[in-house]
């Protein structure tokens, strides 16, 4: 397999710095562990989490459209954006689960055109018919949201979109999960994430082995554009370009 990154870095300033600002503006590895734990040590305090404030999502968001990648060989630019924001966030010292299910949204009046879906039969993900997200904690992070109304644009009937989805959302799992049917669609401007019904082993495999292959290529360009924003800035930063290992969890339950 063979894919081809570009960076923007450009497109990434606004909100960047917010990443690097608390972990990440030393040259120094033991004292970049060292702001870790305190961090951690922080938020324990503090009952508070990074994901948690708004300017920090939207520099992990603007890393992620700072990335394209061609050629990823399965699936959309949902996983793309997963896995370039899984790997932001590691390198601010936050682990993220990348999971694989379904996903359907509601954006228009008509229960069956205007709904956005990344599922096969039974509103479940199967075969090359899935959405990937990511997961930190007790919610699910997706920064392909904001994607979606220039994706169906493509399609040959457009949905007349009368909701307006934001570029990113963090959102409760329970309630973007638990709302799930089999059968049915969501209302209007709600959303569902579901499972994947296909062989959840062989799909796990499947991502696993992309991200093993463009890993390394997404770690060095997230640590470009990070970089290169906080020269910017000015700031000396030091940005890891290992790539984070990458663990699929396989929605299961759609049958």
């Amino acid at each position: 397999m063979s894919a081809t990154i570009a960076t923007k870095a450009s497109d990434s300033q606004v909100g960047i710095v917010h990443m690097e600002s608390s972990l990440m503006t030393t040259t120094d590895e033991r004292e970049r562990r060292r702001k870790a734990r305190r961090l951690q040590r922080e938020i324990s305090r503090l009952g508070c989490h990074p994901i948690s404030d708004p300017g920090f999502l939207k520099g992990v968001n603007a890393t992620v459209r700072a990335i394209d990648l061609e050629g990823l060989g399965i699936g959309g630019r949902c996983l793309l954006h997963a896995l370039v924001a899984a790997q932001a966030l590691w390198n601010c010292n936050i682990a993220a689960d990348l999971h694989i299910g379904s996903a359907l949204c509601r954006v228009g009046p008509d229960p069956y055109r205007d709904v956005i879906a990344f599922c096969g039969p039974g509103n479940a993900g199967r075969g090359t018919q899935f959405h990937a997200w990511l997961e930190v904690g007790d919610d699910i992070l997706d920064f392909s949201v904001g994607e979606w109304q220039r994706l169906d644009a493509r399609t040959v009937a457009p949905a007349q979109w009368t909701a307006t989805l934001p570029e990113y959302w963090c959102r409760p799992r329970a309630e973007l999960v638990g709302a799930w049917r089999p059968v049915g669609v969501p209302d209007l401007g709600v959303a569902w994430y579901g499972p994947y019904s296909g062989d959840p082993h062989l799909m796990a495999e499947r991502v696993r082995t992309v991200a093993v292959d463009v890993g390394p290529q997404i770690a060095r360009a997230v640590a470009a554009v990070m970089v290169d924003v906080a020269r910017q800035r000015g700031v000396a930063l030091f940005c890891d370009t290992r790539a984070v290992r990458i663990r699929p969890i396989i929605e299961e339950g759609g049958g």
